[in-house]
């Protein structure tokens, strides 16, 4: 919906996702999650079982951003992208 013009806002500082791996995948391969970032901004995203961690890694990566911090409790991580 941003990406598409129906909100004033184009870019935030500061974007946040709580959905599972497989969406966040999608969300930076497909539909340019990463676009949403501000210059500078970072990405959190949350949600994230253990053991598909390096799928939204590899998916960061390939939209051209880096792991700034990784937080978790029990299996479940967060991850700020930048």
């Amino acid at each position: 919906e941003v990406r598409l013009g129906r909100f004033s806002l184009r870019q935030a500082p500061l974007v946040l996702a709580n959905i599972l791996a497989p969406v966040l995948v999608r969300l930076l391969d497909e539909e340019g999650l990463a676009d949403l970032l501000a210059p500078g901004g970072g990405l959190v995203l949350s949600g994230i079982i253990e053991t598909q961690v390096e799928d939204v890694l590899a998916a960061g990566t390939r939209a051209g951003l880096k792991q700034i911090e990784r937080k978790q409790i029990n299996d479940w991580v967060a991850l700020w992208l930048a």
